[in-house]
């Protein structure tokens, strides 16, 4: 991404590179209310809740991370492949929604355009799968309406994240000059985003829900660890071994 925005320039400056946003800056009143002893001393009591949290995530997340690769599978469910689906011809379905419309539902419900797009997943995966549910009850009634979904579907996908920090943007000439400074590659971490599969009576109750998963996995190390434990496994077993059998022990899940 680095090296796609070096290749830019400013529309109002031809000669300039692009310029990322700036990461907020505390108000002289929070930096003022923080130097009093009684604001210390919560900043302080907040941080060890925070810290502890933090590992108690990490390790949980940890935990369910090799549970599912090792023997923790996913609910079968109709959307779910059985052996020999990669044989199957494929179809994509997609529809164009309009990005105004999320950001509105973002600001409405103060949450970001992530929470956004997650919280449309699980409403239409959820109905999906009550219209599913509800044909293999051969009932041709208000499908839409009553609920036919089983309780406690477990329903996960792993997501990628990149964990470069976004220091700012150099020109391309200095990222290829010798001896840069600069790293190239991608810092790929993984973790595993559970969905909450349920009818809900109000729509924004699946933004909600997709901002509470999000939050929860934003405050830990789940990513960061397994990218280290792949960057090991990668130089103990080659590249193409590790490939393979990370491929394999991730898709591996969804599929049995």
């Amino acid at each position: 991404m680095s090296l796609l925005l070096a290749c830019t320039r400013q529309t109002s400056d031809p000669e300039k590179l692009p310029t990322l946003p700036a990461p907020l800056k505390r108000s002289a009143e929070t930096e003022d209310s923080e130097g009093h002893c009684g604001g210390r001393f919560l900043w302080i009591l907040t941080a060890i809740w925070s810290a502890i949290t933090l590992i108690w995530n990490t390790l949980v997340d940890i935990m369910v991370f090799v549970s599912t690769i090792l023997f923790l599978k996913d609910t079968k469910t109709p959307i779910k492949g059985l052996k020999g689906v990669e044989k199957n011809t494929k179809r994509f379905v997609h529809r164009t929604i309009s990005l105004d419309h999320i950001k509105l539902i973002k600001n409405t419900t103060n949450t970001t355009i992530n929470d956004v797009l997650l919280g449309i997943t699980q409403a239409g995966l959820s109905k999906y799968l009550n219209r599913r549910y509800g044909l293999i009850a051969k009932d041709e009634g208000t499908k839409e309406k009553k609920n036919y979904l089983p309780k406690h579907i477990r329903l996960s996908a792993t997501v990628l994240v990149n964990l470069r920090p976004t220091l700012g943007i150099e020109a391309l000439a200095d990222m290829m000059a010798k001896n840069s400074k600069t790293k190239w590659g991608n810092w790929i971490g993984y973790l595993l985003l559970p969905f909450n599969i349920a009818l809900q009576d109000d729509p924004l109750d699946y933004v909600r829900q997709a901002k509470a998963v999000i939050d929860r996995k934003k405050h830990s190390f789940e990513a960061i660890c397994t990218y280290f434990c792949a960057q090991l496994l990668l130089k103990i077993l080659g590249a193409e071994l590790l490939h393979l059998e990370l491929f394999l022990a991730l898709l591996w899940p969804f599929l049995t």
